[in-house]
């Protein structure tokens, strides 16, 4: 299990505690292990320059021209005093003879030094050596020549520094470290939760106003001042959301209402027609009159909740879509056969332009549902003497289909919502089916399942323009 998944079900002020913390003191722990070595290598430079120095002054006694054979016994006693003793050993030919310190460790016996007959002559070769008693030594083995008064044979040159004071001040300066690091841990721990607590009062109160707002409250925002960059960015992603919220809600809310009300009209007619054929006795004809009109209100209803259910399905992306290869003329000319009697009767000129080779992939039943809706609008909303004008055309994306009529147009304030489901401005555009508005909420429910889209141009007493636009396959 790795550091990290162990703090995982913590607070997020623990976990920064703890990385805080773990982070400087790791970073301490670092710093004095590299101090540690830099010292342990220092201390060892040391004691092999004083054996190179003292070597090197025995090997200028050997190689003098008289070697003064006395002298070498005082060499080899003159460093036993004080906690850093050198012991040496010299053995060479009979004119050098052997000299060794005396009381010599036994640990620092001839053959505990590396073994002269190997070393090259001058070649310094250092070792470390641990005798029974625990005693440290850093040793250096020189073979060298002495001069032609001393016979010219090899001399063996041993030297050993005690290094035990060496040993306790690492030991003392390793008990620093131990304590250093815990004291190091200790601080950062309180440092950490000062800071943590500090920067995290900008989320607690974020946090606070946050819990402040319900559904009736999405007017509140929260409050930018004081807030750091990351938290402000979180913030203002959050105030977004709020907003979108409360147009959803007020959207829905409004929906809500609409719904209640459309719903509310045709049940009251169904109860009134019932109430009225209840009373006394009424012939056949009256019941089945009283029976037609009932059930011409139960179709609207059901036409209400089909047209409700499709959006919803729609905006859901669970409508299906079977998508088949549509020649485009042939589908609006069947709109237009369609809708041919019904713009005579309102004097209105019903016009068709299209390639006869244009084709479409999409689906043809909502295909030709979306444009109906578009021209049944359009024919209710153009007075006698107008014309509407179908027309379809590819483009670089896809097809555009334009549906244009010389009607009375649609105002600047209503043009952001006649795709609203029960939109009901002055001059909203609802057709003697639709009498809802609900035509032209599905007409973009079918565009945007196509993943296309639907544009409005418009002028009070102008006429209007609706173009959708499908993609190409």
């Amino acid at each position: 299990m790795s550091f990290a998944s162990g703090v995982r079900g913590q607070s997020l002020a623990a976990k920064l505690v703890i990385w805080f913390a773990g982070a400087a003191t790791a970073l301490v722990l670092l710093t004095a292990g590299l101090l540690y070595l830099a010292l342990v290598q220092g201390v060892a430079w040391r004691d092999d320059q004083v054996l190179m120095k003292r070597a090197a002054t025995v090997r200028d006694l050997i190689r003098a021209e008289k070697v003064d054979v006395d002298y070498l016994d005082h060499e080899v006693s003159e460093d036993l005093e004080g906690p850093r003793q050198l012991f040496m050993r010299i053995a060479g030919p009979l004119a050098i003879g052997i000299h060794e310190t005396p009381l010599m460790p036994e640990g620092l016996l001839p053959d505990r030094f590396p073994d002269a007959a190997v070393l090259g002559p001058d070649e310094f070769h250092y070792a470390q050596i641990d005798d029974s008693e625990g005693r440290r030594f850093r040793a250096v083995t020189l073979r060298t020549r002495a001069s032609a008064s001393a016979g010219g044979g090899f001399v063996t040159i041993q030297m050993a520094l005690d290094t035990s004071l060496d040993s306790e001040v690492l030991a003392h300066y390793a008990e620093l470290i131990v304590f250093v690091v815990a004291a190091a841990l200790a601080l950062s721990i309180f440092i950490g939760l000062w800071i943590v607590r500090t920067q995290l009062a900008s989320l607690k109160r974020m946090s606070a106003e946050i819990m402040e707002i319900g559904h009736s409250t999405l007017d509140r925002r929260v409050s930018l001042e004081g807030l750091p960059t990351e938290l402000g960015d979180v913030a203002t992603q959050f105030n977004h959301m709020v907003t979108r919220l409360e147009s959803a809600y007020g959207s829905l809310r409004r929906y809500a209402d609409d719904v209640a009300h459309e719903l509310r009209t045709p049940l009251n007619r169904i109860q009134l027609e019932a109430e009225l054929a209840l009373r006394g006795s009424r012939t056949a004809d009256e019941y089945r009159e009283a029976l037609a009109s009932t059930l011409d209100e139960c179709e609207h209803l059901s036409s209400m909740v089909k047209a409700l259910l499709f959006i919803a399905r729609a905006e859901n992306g669970r409508a299906e879509v079977a998508y088949e290869k549509l020649n485009v003329a042939e589908r609006l000319e069947k709109i237009r056969v369609f809708f041919e009697n019904s713009a005579a009767e309102s004097g209105v000129g019903l016009t068709l332009e299209c390639d006869p080779v244009l084709s479409l992939n999409a689906d043809g039943t909502l295909f030709q549902r979306a444009v109906s809706n578009l021209v049944a609008n359009s024919i209710a909303h153009t007075p006698e003497g107008g014309e509407v004008r179908l027309r379809a055309a590819a483009d670089d994306a896809g097809v555009v289909v334009d549906v244009t009529d010389t009607g009375e147009g649609i105002a600047f304030e209503h043009q952001l919502h006649v795709f609203d489901r029960f939109f009901r401005g002055d001059v909203a555009r609802r057709t003697d089916k639709d009498r809802v508005g609900l035509g032209l909420a599905i007409t973009k429910s079918i565009v945007d399942l196509h993943r296309g889209r639907i544009a409005l141009d418009s002028s009070p007493g102008a006429g209007t323009r609706f173009s959708l636009h499908f993609p190409a396959a």
